[in-house]
């Protein structure tokens, strides 16, 4: 299945400390017609590939900034169009703004929504203030008891930053007690990151973070779903690859990113770099982007071109040389992601005593529910 990120508008309603894109003046938005050409190159994307399914995500910036009768215009064209094609669709947003017209857009076409939320409410509201300055946690929880009264399923994204590394892990009963799947990001070192050190992690404290969060899960028994403990280990018991598009071999030829002006880039994390940029919508046929050398040097250095560092390392079946746009931020696209020795640290708790504790729960809950059968 091929995925598309369309980033429909630029701007945002928040000011967050740790703004991957860092300031900007103004916001363009999408308007019906520009949301219609993105849509159908989507899919034509979709149809040169012989996909029969199409994942679009809806991004930014902050998608629900863009009139959603905007969104409706597309998507409707875009069905009516290639009725054959299996489309889903995601939006990633802040959360802090749902009207009347989002919620019935998101409940109408079934849009599977992924909330930020930064774990604790203290750190949330001291690092994702809205534009007037404001603290945005309980907005951001009633709009999403709002999607749930709704029947909309939505997912949380938390970005870690070192002032949530001694937070502890309680707030886990809130997604818990919500049955909301929890995906946990590191802060990268881009954009208005870059300005606050505060905030910056350091080699080891994502992976340290993940996983006493793991073993905290097991001792309290808590049954929540977290990103990317569940699919790393899941890979490693199935002898599976990762479920994660930082661990995809074949990320180059599994997404695409299309912004607001038509241009076309391999992912959304790429979508900021100029010298990724594949061409628009207009001037590059779908079927012409698997001609181009950008995505052939992203392709091949999961392939052939693997970083040296990578060649000997024991993991490299389950990262494939991890994100090459991480690796782009520090520096070239054949450079070791930033990422790498937290993920080695990861790789190889899971495959000892990660794995080890696992079976260990497992065998203490069977023998629990034999006590129970047994009488």
């Amino acid at each position: 299945m091929l995925t598309v990120i369309i980033k429909a508008a630029n701007g945002c309603n928040l000011a967050c400390s740790y703004c991957s894109v860092g300031e900007k003046i103004g916001c363009r938005r999408a308007d019906g017609p520009r949301m219609a050409e993105l849509f159908r190159y989507a899919c034509r994307a979709a149809a040169a590939r012989g996909e029969p399914a199409l994942h679009v995500i809806l991004h930014g910036g902050e998608p629900t900034l863009v009139d959603p009768a905007a969104y409706r215009l597309a998507i409707d064209g875009a069905k009516a169009e290639f009725p054959d094609l299996d489309m889903r669709i995601s939006m990633q947003s802040n959360g802090l703004s749902l009207g009347a017209d989002m919620l019935a857009l998101i409940r109408g076409y079934g849009i599977h929504m992924g909330i930020s939320l930064d774990g604790p409410q203290e750190i949330h509201d001291s690092q994702r203030l809205s534009a007037e300055g404001e603290p945005t946690y309980r907005r951001v929880v009633q709009n999403l008891e709002r999607l749930e009264q709704a029947g909309v399923r939505a997912s949380c994204l938390m970005v870690l930053t070192r002032p949530a590394l001694d937070e502890g892990y309680a707030y886990l009963t809130f997604f818990e007690e919500r049955g909301i799947h929890l995906k946990i990001n590191p802060l990268l070192p881009c954009g208005g990151a870059l300005a606050h050190p505060e905030l910056a992690l350091r080699p080891g404290d994502y992976a340290s973070y993940l996983i006493g969060l793991y073993e905290y899960v097991l001792e309290q028994d808590i049954r929540v779903s977290v990103a990317p403990i569940d699919p790393i280990l899941y890979a490693i018991v199935h002898g599976q690859r990762i479920r994660e598009c930082s661990f995809q071999e074949e990320c180059s030829r599994r997404f695409l990113c299309l912004d607001d002006l038509g241009n076309i880039y391999p992912c959304g994390k790429c979508s900021d770099m100029d010298r990724f940029r594949l061409g628009t919508i207009w001037t590059t046929p779908p079927g012409a982007l698997a001609d181009s050398p950008i995505l052939r040097a992203l392709a091949a250095r999961r392939g052939e071109r693997l970083p040296s560092a990578c060649r000997s390392c024991r993991f490299v079946r389950l990262c494939h040389g991890g994100c090459s746009a991480q690796a782009a931020m520090d520096g070239e696209v054949g450079a070791a992601p930033a990422l790498c020795a937290d993920y080695r640290m990861l790789f190889a708790y899971f495959h000892g005593e990660g794995l080890a504790r696992l079976k260990r729960e497992l065998e203490r809950q069977r023998a629990g529910l034999l006590c129970k059968i047994g009488g």
